[in-house]
C-alpha cells in the first residue's frame, strides 16, 4: 500500500514538473511555434473579413456656418429678398470596401505575409445636419414676392462651403490613414506578422453623385 502511494506521488510530482517545462517554453514536442504558424486564410475570405469594416473606415468633418443669400432692393424696399441661414453640415469621407476583390489581397507561400491594394478614398455623403439648420431671418419687400426657392439656394450654398472646407481640412487623407490603419490592425490579428497595405491615389474631392 505504501508502495502505490509513492508511485502515485512520484508520478503526480513528474505530471507537475512536465507541466512547468512546457509551460515555461522549456519543452517543446516538436510542434511548430505559434509565431511561424502559417494562417490558412483565403484571398476570399481575407476580402469579406476586410469588407466587414466598412464603418471603420470613415472619416467625419462637421461645421457650422452663416450663409447670407438674397437681394438688398432698392427704394421703399422694391426687390428686397434676404435670407440669413444657420447651417451645421457634415462630410463623411472614406474607401469603398465593396470595391475590394481577391486580385487586390497577395498571400505570400509562407501563409504569414500579405499586401493589400485598397481603392481610392472619396466622399461618400455629405448634408445638413437638420436639428442644427434653420433659417435666422428672413426679410422681404413689397414686390415682387418672396423667392420660394432662395431657401434652397441657401441651403445649397451652405453644403457646398462645408464641403470645401472639409476638401481643405484634409479629410480624403484622413480617411486613407484610417483605412491603412484599420486594415493593418485587422490582419495581425488574423495572425499576419507582415502587411503591407497601399491605398490607391484619392480622386477630386467632390460629392457624390446622385
Amino acid at each position: 500500500m505504501r508502495i502505490a502511494n509513492l508511485l502515485s506521488l512520484i508520478c503526480a510530482v513528474l505530471i507537475i514538473g512536465l507541466v512547468y517545462l512546457y509551460g515555461s517554453n522549456q519543452l517543446h514536442f516538436g510542434l511548430v511555434s505559434p509565431q511561424n504558424t502559417p494562417t490558412n486564410f483565403t484571398s476570399a475570405a481575407v476580402v469579406q473579413r476586410i469588407q466587414h469594416l466598412n464603418q471603420l473606415t470613415t472619416s467625419k468633418y462637421t461645421m457650422q456656418l452663416v450663409v447670407g443669400k438674397g437681394q438688398d432692393g432698392y427704394l421703399f424696399g422694391f426687390g428686397k429678398d434676404k435670407i440669413l441661414l444657420i447651417a451645421q453640415g457634415k462630410v463623411i469621407a472614406g474607401i469603398d470596401l465593396s470595391q475590394l476583390t481577391e486580385r487586390d489581397i497577395a498571400i505570400a507561400n509562407n501563409g504569414t505575409t500579405i499586401t493589400v491594394n485598397l481603392p481610392p478614398a472619396k466622399i461618400l455623403d455629405n448634408y445638413l445636419d437638420e436639428q442644427h439648420t434653420q433659417v435666422y431671418q428672413r426679410e422681404t419687400g413689397i414686390w415682387p414676392p418672396a423667392d420660394p426657392q432662395l431657401e434652397t439656394a441657401a441651403r445649397r450654398q451652405a453644403s457646398e462651403q462645408i464641403l470645401s472646407a472639409a476638401c481643405e481640412a484634409g479629410i480624403l487623407q484622413q480617411a486613407t490613414d484610417d483605412a491603412d490603419q484599420a486594415v493593418t490592425q485587422l490582419l495581425s490579428l488574423l495572425n499576419f506578422k507582415e502587411v503591407t497595405v497601399h491605398s490607391a491615389p484619392s480622386g477630386a474631392c467632390v460629392a457624390p453623385s446622385s
